[in-house]
């Protein structure tokens, strides 16, 4: 039992010493600083002192470990009890200070490369902080960061980290991250920020960029990946681009030692927008490789596709590239970056992606194959050659660009005689053509020519001067380009016949149309276009048909173009004798959409023309209003209410609408030299079929009150209500009446009362009124009743008198104003060659009175049977005359000059009527 007693003393004794001995070991400074010695000084690890103990941690001052590493001051923290349990815990690590010198990595050799590794027990740190680290990296360039962990855990050579927090600086930028690391893997998300340097650097070139820049990390050990996202507008100053909704993933591969990207942006420009996907690959070598492939969702100009693939891969010394777009392909090589070669074609195609093309241009295939060299050094210069061939010409330029100088020389050879692009072009025109075309910095010259036209234009220091001949139009300019940008430009053209310059270019009208155009104009260029023009036509004729001829002498237009405004300041246009002056203004204009729209156009007076006319779909709405708008002319002076609509498309045309004649009195008198309206004779001239076109009208025409008809032996009153019919596809026709409420008519010296009656017109083609008309003319307190009816083709005229009197004495009265009596009797005596010489005389001055037609001719006739005959003729023109002859019965003879030797007479007598085509010996 004792001997037990003194074990377990011995025991306790042992303890006792052996904790003892711990403690003092560990909480003896001097005990730190040997184990500091064995421990880290013969391992390379440097201080200049020590302070703490074993027991619960010490404090290295200005720690280094050869060139890599060294620190003002390193503190460890921790509990002996925790450090060497069965799972060794260090409290805190703090590291102040300190610089690294990855550089030098690469010198150290690891002594214990070749020895089998240590096992150690996991070792948990829960707070590691690190301030005012700096990596010195070559060059003098330096990264600083702190650095704050929570649970840092070392198994052997790996470890985990439950968070940390950092903040990094370089000279390029700046960023602090939250993240964690697990089996060897970093997450961490935070943002970026550039340096100040930097950012007043790209101040200069982008706008808009974001202060912090968001951004994922993931790294491993066998990547590095990146990405952001920006989702504000970035601009780019000098280029006028901005970029949106750019995200970029970035991927670095520590073992290849390369680097992937991948980014998805919208390039927005004001002429094209792009959305684009780019896969980017970087080496340390330099070679690269970037596929772009972009979708285009807007352009202000035509192109071949909306999609496009760009390839371009190569290295310090090689490059190549290949863009894709629709049929075309550009290829780029250099082997030196200094000469490049350029090869550019297309498959054979139709370019309907160009809007508003010509429906010429829509058949023809064409293909393009170019060759060019481009060289950086020592100038710059490109230079090669584009052909275009296509169904109907080929094209072969040749062109030499640098930064002095650009020159193009072109020739253009129609493939098929007249046909494609050259089938509205005269044979006369059609031909090689050449151009030229030469810019320096202060001289710019433009040629183009063929064998019988030609197109001059120069400029030299701002200068502009040129003249063309195409056809019978020619043309001469002088202008100006200034300092500020503004172009301003004067032409004169004139073309001496509009006939011969149609039939220059292969131009046909269904009319006889000609004139004389003289035109002034003044083109600046700025933002926008401005043209100035003044148009006079001295003379111009239109001829429908043979028997219709209008002409004006003396026209003129002049106004401006700025922009999509046109405007009219002020026109005149000569018509047959009259002229239209109009000094109100016009104004048109268009949009994008190729529609013109008329604002307002005046018209007389107080009219105005209104609507839109859309070129591309030849569809229009157009409208003519006016409230008391007056006309004086020859025709007379007339005041009306407008108010007319149409509907034009390629299908119909619809007009309808209201005129309503306020106040007139017409002056016109239908100009005929002669009417003929027997059916038995027949004249041959131009006919024009009735229309057939899909066109519907409906113009009501009508007055409120009686309007004046005044001409030198005619003044009558009348009310208008007419409508103006047309059916698709119908003739045109004449529906409603004209009441004549009263009026006069003066012969001779005779007056003749116009009682009220009607004319009616009911819808056929030709036009062909009906006739109610009443007639009276009073002598010597007898009335005599003139009535006109059936149509105005085939009137029938009717006579009665108050008192009751025969036709002979009617007709005696109304011509010689007393009754017939026996003179007029036809019984071979002396008073029978009186009458009818009467007869003959009041005939010939009663008919010349009213008609104006003055007669040559006036023979007396000896008759078989005794007694005279009278002859009254009259010459027309050069080929018609008309005879009246009263000899045994009387009779009305036209007479037609067919040829020299060929005449046709017209005979119509009291028994009968006749034609008779008579030899006539020339005389």
């Amino acid at each position: 039992m004792g001997r037990l007693y003194a074990k377990i003393a011995l025991f306790l004794q042992a303890i006792i010493i052996f904790f003892g001995l711990f403690f003092y070991i560990t909480l003896h400074p001097e005990t730190t600083k040997l184990i500091a010695q064995k421990a880290l000084k013969d391992n390379g690890v440097l201080f200049s002192r020590i302070e703490g103990c074993l027991f619960c941690g010490f404090t290295l001052y200005d720690a280094s470990y050869q060139k890599i590493f060294n620190a003002k001051k390193i503190d460890i923290k921790y509990s002996i009890f925790s450090l060497i349990s069965a799972n060794p815990t260090i409290k805190e690590i703090n590291i102040v200070e300190p610089n690294i010198y990855p550089m030098h990595l690469k010198k150290q050799k690891s002594k214990e490369q070749n020895k089998s590794d240590i096992l150690l027990p996991p070792i948990l740190v829960k707070k590691l902080n690190i301030k005012n680290c700096t990596i010195n990296l070559p060059k003098n360039e330096k990264v600083a960061f702190n650095l704050y962990i929570k649970k840092l855990l070392f198994k052997n050579r790996d470890f985990e980290i439950k968070s940390f927090k950092t903040d990094i600086k370089t000279a390029y930028a700046s960023g602090s991250f939250k993240g964690k690391l697990n089996k060897q893997t970093i997450t961490a998300n935070g943002y970026g920020t550039i340096s100040e340097k930097y950012k007043s650097l790209a101040k200069s070139t982008v706008k808009n960029l974001p202060e912090k820049l968001p951004l994922k990390l993931k790294v491993d050990m066998h990547h590095l990946k990146a990405s952001t996202k920006i989702d504000k507008t970035i601009f780019l100053k000098d280029a006028n681009l901005s970029i949106q909704n750019l995200t970029l993933d970035f991927n670095y591969l520590f073992k290849e030692n390369y680097f992937t990207a991948k980014s998805s942006y919208t390039l927005k420009h004001p002429i094209i927008t792009a959305n684009l996907d780019q896969n980017i690959l970087f080496t340390p070598s330099l070679a690269y490789s970037i596929k772009t492939e972009g979708k285009i969702t807007k352009s202000l100009h035509p192109l071949p596709s909306k999609d496009f693939q760009i390839d371009l891969a190569g290295d310090l010394n090689t490059i190549t590239s290949e863009l894709y777009m629709g049929p075309y392909r550009l290829s780029i090589f250099s082997t030196d970056y200094k000469q490049f070669a350029l090869q550019a074609s297309s498959k054979p195609h139709i370019p309907k992606y160009i809007k508003n093309m010509p429906a010429v241009f829509l058949n023809q295939t064409i293909t393009l194959e170019a060759n060019a060299t481009a060289t950086l050094k020592p100038k710059p210069l490109l230079k090669g050659i584009v052909t275009l061939d296509g169904n109907y010409s080929k094209t072969k330029s040749f062109f030499e660009i640098d930064p002095d100088m650009v020159l193009v020389k072109s020739t253009i050879n129609p493939k098929v005689g007249n046909e494609g692009v050259w089938k509205n072009i005269p044979k006369s025109m059609i031909g090689e053509i050449k151009s030229f075309l030469y810019l320096t910095k202060e001289k710019r010259i433009l040629n183009v020519s063929t064998l019988k036209n030609f197109l001059t234009l120069f400029e030299e220091r701002g200068n502009i001067s040129g003249w063309a001949n195409i056809g019978n139009l020619s043309l001469s300019a002088k202008g100006k380009l200034k300092k500020d940008g503004t172009t301003d430009l004067d032409f004169i053209t004139h073309i001496e016949s509009i006939q011969k310059l149609m039939e220059d270019f292969n131009v046909k009208s269904n009319l006889t149309i000609d004139a004389e155009v003289n035109s002034k104009f003044n083109l600046v260029l700025t933002d926008h276009m401005q043209l100035t023009y003044q148009i006079k036509v001295p003379w111009y004729i239109v001829q429908p048909d043979s028997q219709t001829i209008y002409y004006g002498l003396e026209s003129k237009l002049q106004g401006k173009i700025d922009g999509n405004i046109i405007s009219i300041d002020n026109y005149t246009v000569g018509f047959n004798e009259r002229k239209f002056i109009q000094k109100r203004s016009s104004t048109f204009h268009f949009d994008e959409n190729l529609s013109l729209f008329i604002d307002n156009l005046a018209i007389l007076d107080k009219a105005d023309l209104k609507g839109y006319f859309n070129i591309k779909q030849s569809r229009a709405k157009l409208s003519i209003k006016g409230v008391q708008v007056h006309y004086n002319g020859p025709e007379g002076n007339i005041t009306t209410n407008i108010n007319v609509n149409a509907s034009i498309s390629k299908k119909e045309v619809n007009i309808e609408g209201d005129v309503e004649v306020v106040d007139a009195t017409i002056t016109f008198k239908p100009i005929k030299e002669y009417t003929v309206n027997d059916e038995d004779i027949i004249i041959i001239q131009d006919i024009k079929e009735p229309s057939k076109t899909k066109k519907s009208i409906n113009i009501h025409i009508y007055s409120k009150k009686p309007l004046l008809y005044k001409i030198p032996m005619v003044k009558a009153y009348f009310i208008p209500d007419i409508t103006i019919w047309k059916e698709s596809k119908k003739s045109t026709e004449l529906l409603g009446m004209v009441k004549v409420t009263d009026g006069s008519i003066n012969v001779t010296e005779k007056h003749f009362n116009i009682e009220p009656s009607e004319i009616y017109f009911y819808g056929s083609h030709p036009i062909n009124p009906y006739l109610d008309l009443h007639i009276l003319y009073e002598l010597n307190f007898n009335k005599f009743h003139i009535y006109v009816s059936h149509t105005l083709s085939n009137p029938v005229f009717l006579f009665s008198s108050e008192p009751p009197m025969s036709q002979n004495d009617i007709m005696s009265y109304i011509l010689f104003g007393e009754p017939a009596g026996e003179a007029f009797k036809q019984n071979g005596g002396t008073e029978s060659t009186i009458g009818t010489m009467l007869l003959g005389t009041g005939l010939k001055n009663a008919i010349g009175s009213a008609t104006g037609i003055r007669f040559d001719t006036l023979n007396i006739i000896n008759r078989p049977e005794g007694g005279f005959g009278i002859e009254v003729g009259k010459d027309i023109n050069k080929r018609l005359r008309i005879i009246y002859r009263n000899d045994t019965i009387s009779s009305f003879i036209i007479q037609y000059k067919a040829t020299k030797s060929i005449r046709i007479d017209v005979d119509v007598r009291d028994t009968g009527q006749g034609i008779n085509v008579l030899y006539v010996k020339e005389r």
